[in-house]
């Protein structure tokens, strides 16, 4: 991983700080309005946020040696945010399965569809600054996960994660079966981009040694129209 990268300008100073968490816990809060009714939905939500914090709480006492700066403790507060809407909203689901399905509606869409609306409003992130973006992200989480490149020549990147410390705390919260709520998440930022395509195998979160991670750069449309006399 790249050493001493500095944060890229396109990057908003404030994303994942308390003022922006505001921000996008409005947005979730309208999700969960829409796709589970006004008062019954603010309710969950509330609920959500109460059991946040608890699980804050335990994620810190289980690793005392955990990051404490503030882009890697903003990742752990995502877990914490995933594990406490996964459980309460198995409480009104009958299978894990169709909770699951309901976090992913509710939480992951609105809160990745907040961070691409940040880094890339236009979704038309050009490749070369994605792959920065990327060596930056790794840089900041480096206490977090462990990583392997195994391409970078410009039009593909590849490289592995082979330790990830997000699907350790999931599994001593005893829900393992949400660590790929934190994957899902990013692929519905890759999927909303039109400049790249990315392809993943295996994943740490579903219980293989690594997860395996190819981006490529998509073709884009010529503009053929003569120009302008």
């Amino acid at each position: 991983m790249a050493e001493g990268l500095s944060r890229p300008p396109y990057i908003p100073d404030d994303l994942l700080t308390p003022r922006d968490q505001i921000r996008s816990f409005a947005k979730i809060a309208r999700t969960f309005r829409t796709e589970l009714g006004g008062l019954t939905g603010s309710y969950v939500f509330a609920r959500c946020l109460f059991r946040m914090a608890i699980i804050k709480r335990q994620i810190d006492r289980l690793f005392p040696d955990l990051p404490k700066d503030r882009d890697q403790q903003a990742l752990i507060q995502m877990v914490a945010l995933i594990t406490a809407t996964y459980r309460e909203l198995l409480r009104r689901h009958t299978s894990a399965a169709a909770a699951y399905a309901a976090t992913k509606q509710v939480l992951i869409a609105p809160l990745s569809r907040h961070i691409i609306d940040a880094i890339s409003p236009n979704r038309d992130m050009p490749f070369p600054q994605f792959v920065s973006y990327f060596k930056w992200g790794f840089q900041a989480m480096e206490d977090l996960i462990d990583t392997a490149p195994v391409e970078d020549d410009g039009q593909t990147y590849a490289f592995n994660i082979t330790s990830c410390m997000n699907a350790q705390i999931f599994s001593a919260l005893g829900t393992p079966e949400a660590a790929p709520l934190m994957c899902a998440m990013d692929h519905e930022m890759y999927d909303a981009l039109s400049t790249l395509s990315v392809d993943v195998t295996t994943t740490i979160a579903k219980g293989a040694t690594t997860c395996d991670f190819r981006f490529t750069e998509k073709a884009q449309p010529k503009d053929d129209a003569p120009p302008a006399r």
